[in-house]
């Protein structure tokens, strides 16, 4: 990420040029500040003072920030955090309160600073993360009204089948209720003659037989009028019969017509149904994901976490290291000084009187 120029609201002035000031740094000709902090802590030695962590980079970076507001990048923010804190320690430990304090204000500059990029940041991202989810919400909820007017074709066309599997099969039932009921065996149990007409039929065979045609031709006439009646009396049966068995056979079919007209209604209603709901859940996601669009939450981030997915840790950053922190509290634990350390004087008062009185 490039750097991020932000204005401090309070800017500090430059704790040094180039080179720390003569007044913090221990040297050879000045050493009273490491001698107190030696006596004060005696398990360090100057060489922790100003030690390797105090490297160009961060004096740069620390110069760009109270000169013209510039952080740096994600990944070095939390060193420079440290550094500031490691540089408030050391100038306590040497006892030099002022640039200690320079260097609090500074650490709690660089905080606030780094909390408004990530509030300007966290906007921004909150407000790709929304638009991300409204795209996908969309497609979602075109998806998903695709697909449920796929189930809807598919249910359909299932409900069309069925249909004609149906009318084949009733096509079937008629046909052979048709072949049932102009069988011969049906037909044949309908067909018999009643015993009137045999009587009839057996007196014009004997009257034949005794050559008395006159009186066979009358028989023979009453034997066709009874016959005519007796078929049409049958016939009439047998349509009687079969209208009732097809009667039946009809109302068998229209059941099975309404159970599946009934089945595709049922079906269509609840496939609108669930998508409506569907489609109504995905119109609420969009309307509450655009409403956040138009008006973004400021969401301040936690303290000292600093964009961590990209500094690789998944915990709050450490400002002050395990070490830097031992130092501290063996320091704030250290002996308090009891009495001054006077040396004591030795003198002649003889000499001392007669040079007092030459000086006369």
């Amino acid at each position: 990420m490039d750097e991020v120029q932000i204005q401090p609201n309070n800017p500090v002035e430059p704790l040094f040029n180039t080179q720390p000031s003569s007044s913090t740094v221990p040297s050879s000709t000045n050493s009273s500040a490491s001698d107190d902090v030696c006596m004060i802590c005696p398990a360090y030695d100057n060489s922790w003072l100003y030690c390797a962590h105090d490297t160009p980079r961060c004096k740069k970076a620390t110069h760009a920030f109270i000169q013209k507001g510039k952080l740096p990048t994600v990944c070095e923010r939390p060193q420079l955090a440290q550094y500031f804190q490691r540089q408030k320690i050391t100038s306590m430990l040497m006892s030099d309160y002022d640039r200690a304090h320079k260097y609090n204000e500074l650490k709690k500059q660089f905080s606030e600073a780094c909390a408004l990029y990530d509030i300007k940041d966290n906007k921004a991202n909150y407000l790709e993360e929304v638009e991300r989810k409204i795209n996908s919400t969309e497609d979602s909820s075109t998806k998903c009204t695709a697909n449920w007017n796929k189930k809807m074709h598919d249910f359909k066309i299932d409900c069309l089948y069925k249909l004609d599997d149906l009318k084949i099969k009733h096509l079937a039932e008629i046909e052979k209720f048709n072949d049932y009921w102009t069988s011969d065996d049906v037909v044949n149990r309908y067909s018999s003659p009643s015993s009137t007409l045999r009587d009839l039929y057996n007196q014009e065979t004997k009257f034949i037989d005794f050559k008395d045609y006159n009186q066979a031709s009358i028989i023979r006439s009453r034997r066709k009028e009874q016959e005519k009646k007796e078929t049409e009396a049958a016939q009439n049966q047998l349509i009687s019969d079969a209208k009732v068995k097809l009667e039946v056979l009809r109302k068998k079919h229209q059941y099975e017509l309404d159970r599946l007209e009934a089945y595709y209604i049922e079906g269509v209603t609840n496939l609108k149904l669930k998508k409506e709901k569907e489609e109504l859940l995905f119109e609420k996601r969009l309307t509450k994901l655009k409403k956040d669009r138009e008006n973004p939450v400021n969401r301040a981030p936690l303290p000292q976490s600093w964009r961590f997915s990209e500094m690789g840790t998944q915990i709050p950053m450490a400002v002050t290291t395990p070490r830097t922190r031992v130092k501290l509290a063996n320091f704030k634990k250290s002996k308090q000084i009891t009495k001054l350390e006077i040396k004591g004087i030795t003198s002649r008062p003889a000499t001392s009187l007669q040079r007092v009185r030459l000086s006369y």
